[in-house]
């Protein structure tokens, strides 16, 4: 017993038109403005430490290992968290 089946379309047909293709561009763009705006915000709370680490030491009157250990803070924080990035 034989089927006949219709002959398969070969011609490509666009996944997107060019109007939603400049979207997704524009909303790339938007999203990667989006992270160096945030990356640029936080860069201050990690590196505004270590000037003023003199300051803390005398203030707070701890040894200078312990105000070291202040630095090493955003550091830990950012690999001990690096993990959930991903998803």
């Amino acid at each position: 017993m034989t089927t006949m089946h219709e002959p398969l379309d070969t011609a490509p047909t666009p996944l997107t038109t060019p109007s939603a293709r400049h979207g997704g561009v524009l909303f790339g763009v938007y999203v990667g403005i989006g992270l160096l705006l945030i990356a640029l915000n936080l860069r201050m709370g990690v590196a505004s430490v270590g000037p003023v680490l003199p300051a803390i030491e005398h203030d707070l009157g701890i040894p200078a290992a312990a105000a070291g250990l202040l630095t090493t803070i955003p550091v830990f924080a950012f690999g001990a968290f690096a993990f959930l990035t991903p998803p």
